[in-house]
């Protein structure tokens, strides 16, 4: 396995209080044969300064930017320097365990070339309190695109937990007209290679207010133009358009949930229930939505009020926040 070379791309934005963590899980892989590709997307919180001291680490290349470009593009460009038979994604707030790499190599090992992606489970750890949790992920191995859109209340792939084979990104590359891309390039590269699942948490993601998670309105709008985007694809199967409908009915039915739950825009929330319930009517089955259409036509204050008593009930691992941008 030390003959396969492993590019890891990581990528940063003012997250300096974590950085050298991010850094430090990667070059204390098991398996010695990577490079680091370091890309700094135009921080101002010292991160550069704190970069440059890796100058003279033979494995680490760094790429500066003094503007915050589209994440997608400079996935795309780290790709095209990459030099390994592999890729995997990290983000400078979130770290690897030492075996990550050396256990997903070895499986792919047995694996026929038609599998792409070898996944696993990944810890969230609370930024402020410590506290961990397995995150919810997908479990199944094969063609599993299909698998994707039926089981997503299961959750989905942990965006940096996957080793991928280099070609699936030459292959399908990140859409560089949106700004992020995030988990949702495995629905591609499921259209062509197979995934294989390995029951082992291998990746930790940090849970803090600043998470890119947080903006679900810029999420949203991206997941939307993704499903359109999926669904032109040449090699998008056309027995799955059913699947890839319900699922989307399904997704906007759950951002009307989260609308309501960081109470930042009844009105959002209710949008999105009402496009969801137009799209598929079974969705009116599903309590959260019921819950979300009768809380949005209260006042924010009344939103919020409900949040403080559901959560004293309810004990939730995720932090509730809110952010309006990316920046």
């Amino acid at each position: 396995m030390q003959d396969q070379r492993v590019s890891i791309i990581l990528c940063g934005y003012n997250q300096a209080e974590y950085l050298r963590d991010a850094i430090a899980s990667a070059l204390s892989q098991t398996h010695r044969n990577l490079e680091l590709i370091v890309i700094d997307n135009g921080s101002t919180d010292g991160s550069r300064e704190l970069l440059t001291t890796y100058r003279d680490e033979h494995r680490v290349h760094l790429f500066l930017h003094d503007d915050n470009a589209a994440l997608t593009k400079r996935l795309n460009q780290a790709i095209a320097f990459s030099t390994g038979q592999y890729v995997s994604i990290l983000y400078a707030d979130d770290y690897y365990l030492p075996n990550k790499l050396e256990r997903q190599l070895h499986a792919f090992s047995s694996l026929p070339p038609d599998y792409g992606v070898v996944y696993s489970p990944g810890y969230r750890i609370d930024a402020l309190s410590g506290h961990r949790w397995i995150e919810k992920t997908l479990k199944v191995s094969g063609a599993i695109l299909g698998e994707m859109f039926a089981r997503q209340d299961e959750g989905f792939i942990n965006p940096i937990s996957p080793l991928i084979r280099k070609e699936c990104l030459i292959d399908y590359p990140f859409h560089e007209d949106l700004f992020i891309e995030g988990e949702s390039i495995y629905w591609r590269i499921a259209m062509t290679y197979k995934f294989h699942y390995i029951d082992e948490p291998l990746s930790v993601m940090r849970e803090h207010a600043g998470n890119r998670g947080k903006a679900i309105k810029l999420n949203a709008q991206m997941v939307l133009t993704l499903f359109d985007k999926l669904a032109r694809e040449p090699a998008f199967p056309p027995g799955l358009l059913p699947a890839l409908e319900r699922f989307r009915a399904n997704f906007l039915a759950a951002c009307g949930w989260l609308a309501i739950r960081v109470a930042t825009d009844p009105r959002w929330a209710r949008t999105c229930v009402f496009s969801a319930i137009r799209s598929r009517r079974q969705t009116l089955l599903r309590p959260r939505t019921v819950a979300a259409l009768i809380l949005s036509v209260l006042p924010v204050a009344g939103v919020r009020a409900f949040n403080r008593g559901l959560n004293a009930v309810v004990k939730s691992n995720e932090r509730i926040a809110y952010r309006t941008d990316y920046s």
